[in-house]
């Protein structure tokens, strides 16, 4: 299925199985129909022009938001509509779901049909301050939009390097060093899969959860500086900081990181993630002042955070075994 055939994919609450066998072939057409995740993602882009669609879908579970399988069951459900298998049988709609689908529409078109012959005013008449606003000019059954629900997504994050584009490519690994910091890798395989909830507009940041270890809910990536505070590292824009999986303590009040030398200045929501998928990292002083942290990656595979990426390579000595890197989260 072509980009253009799957622009024209959209659903405003009629006809759910056939959109559903929609998601399905355009699924199938880019190789994820086994991928529920990716199908609910895809199917919640296709509701964007229906305030009652996504104001239904605001209220479902975290769990049927981010499955396909449990959407599209919600989806028939909720709307009704023609059955998705071979067998053409249709699903009895609900009367009062049809009820509450009518009455919607029909507040819809009451707020466009406010303005009558009778109630119109002329345009001197509605830039005239002095001259007061008829009641019956009002909008009266305007109906606030819900927020827009965060989307959940799943990848691993690259490490670009700008200056060599043909370089060969390579990710935050999943596997940690003797000092307990992520390096990076050459095998996708081998990359740390992570996932990251966006909400649209938001300027909070991010945490960017660590899916290395399934049965850990609790587990993040974050930016660790061995035996260094505040006070310690701000004083000095080329100490470097390493990337750390960041959990709490077994009293669950601490936050603490896996790295093995002593513990300094640990923090997870540090990131922000732009429109081009370029992951930025915000770090937090205790006094509340941001640093932004550059990414270098040398020859052997470690990782290095700091606020002068040049002036720590350069400190080095180790030019032409060390590169500045760009992150940027790849979609999966």
């Amino acid at each position: 299925m072509s980009d253009s055939e799957s622009d024209e994919i959209t659903f405003n609450g009629f006809a759910p199985g056939k959109f559903i066998a929609a998601v399905r072939r355009h699924a199938h057409s880019e190789g994820k129909h086994q991928d529920n995740e990716w199908q609910a993602d895809f199917a919640v882009s296709c509701f964007q022009g229906s305030g009652k669609v996504m104001r239904w879908y605001a209220t479902l579970e975290e769990d049927e938001q981010t499955d396909w399988d449990k959407l599209s069951k919600a989806l028939i459900e909720r709307f009704g509509g023609a059955d998705v298998k071979e067998s053409g049988a249709r699903a009895e709609p609900d009367s009062s779901l049809e009820k509450q689908d009518k009455d919607e529409a029909d507040s819809e078109r009451q707020d466009e049909d406010q303005y009558t012959p009778e109630t119109e005013k002329t345009e001197s008449e509605l830039f005239d301050t002095t001259t007061p606003q008829s009641p019956a000019s009002t909008y009266t059954n305007y109906i606030t939009p819900l927020p827009t629900p965060p989307i959940s997504r799943t990848g691993r994050i690259r490490l670009m390097d700008d200056a060599e584009p043909t370089a060969k490519p390579s990710w935050i690994s999943k596997r940690r060093n003797g000092n307990g910091a992520h390096t990076a890798c050459e095998n996708a395989m081998d990359a740390m899969v992570v996932s990251y909830k966006s909400m649209c507009g938001s300027k909070e940041r991010l945490g960017v959860q660590s899916r290395a270890d399934p049965e850990c809910e609790d587990a993040w990536l974050g930016v660790t500086w061995p035996g260094r505070h505040s006070d310690d590292w701000t004083k000095n824009p080329t100490l470097v900081a390493a990337f750390a999986t960041v959990t709490h303590d077994k009293t669950g009040t601490k936050w603490v990181s896996s790295s093995n030398r002593d513990e300094g200045a640990t923090e997870h929501e540090i990131w922000r993630v732009s429109e081009d998928d370029t992951m930025e990292i915000e770090y937090l002083e205790d006094n509340g002042k941001t640093h932004s942290l550059g990414v270098v990656v040398a020859c052997y595979g470690g990782i290095y955070l700091s606020q002068d990426p040049e002036g720590f390579i350069r400190a080095t000595g180790c030019g032409k075994r060390m590169r500045k890197v760009r992150l940027v989260f790849e979609h999966i």
